[in-house]
């Protein structure tokens, strides 16, 4: 199972700092801890269906499934203190995608999402979002081996590759109770394993609860 991501592990390096970077507050000053609500809002888990494609290797339209666990601002900052100042959530997420016959993409990924609105003292609101991650991806293919005589027949087994992808979103987080949250999103993933390119766009449909911890 080859492994070939190092320079899109750079990259997204580069694009998060420059991602977060963008929100620090003027005269780069961030807030003390003491501003954080006492008790954060609660992490999420939200799981549902995606829908997308690519436009090579007939890829066509699919469905698939995602799931992603949420931690809004004031739980974020439980990991990384600035993202509270930053109003930026940390999302873990996964997605399982059929790409073509006998060929699928299983992801895991670390993203930051940046609300337009305000979402830090409250756990109840509606914000538009924009997002940027990435991490690994896993390629399912069929391997055909040739058949060892006249006789037989060749046989088809499964091979796989791991290699790095990075992600941009924009969508839709509505969350209209503290055991709720809606989230719709169209998301583009960069993954190419030359000569073929997985990279495709999706749309995604999440219901999420409060995780039972």
């Amino acid at each position: 199972m080859p492994v070939r991501y190092p320079y899109r592990i750079v990259l997204l390096i580069a694009a998060l700092s420059g991602f977060s970077a963008s929100f620090v507050q003027a005269g780069g000053v961030v807030r003390s801890a003491l501003d954080r609500p006492d008790r954060p809002d609660p992490t999420l888990i939200a799981v549902g269906p995606t829908l997308g494609a690519s436009f090579s290797h007939e890829h066509a339209l699919s469905w698939g499934f995602a799931g992603s666990i949420l931690f809004r601002p004031a739980a974020a900052s439980e990991f990384l203190g600035p993202l509270y100042d930053w109003n930026t959530g940390l999302i873990l997420e996964g997605e399982w995608r059929r790409l073509a016959p006998k060929r699928d993409l299983l992801t895991a990924d670390v993203v930051l999402r940046r609300y337009a609105v305000d979402m830090r003292d409250g756990v109840i609101g509606t914000s538009l979002f924009v997002g940027a991650g990435g991490g690994l991806a896993l390629i399912g293919y069929p391997v055909t081996t040739a058949a060892a005589d006249a006789t037989s027949s060749p046989r088809v087994t499964r091979g796989e590759n791991l290699l790095g992808s990075l992600l941009f979103e924009v969508g839709y987080e509505h969350r209209p109770a503290t055991n709720l949250v809606l989230i719709s999103k169209v998301q583009w993933r960069n993954a190419i394993e030359k000569p073929f390119d997985y990279s495709h766009w999706s749309i995604h449909a999440l219901v999420g609860i409060p995780v039972p911890w």
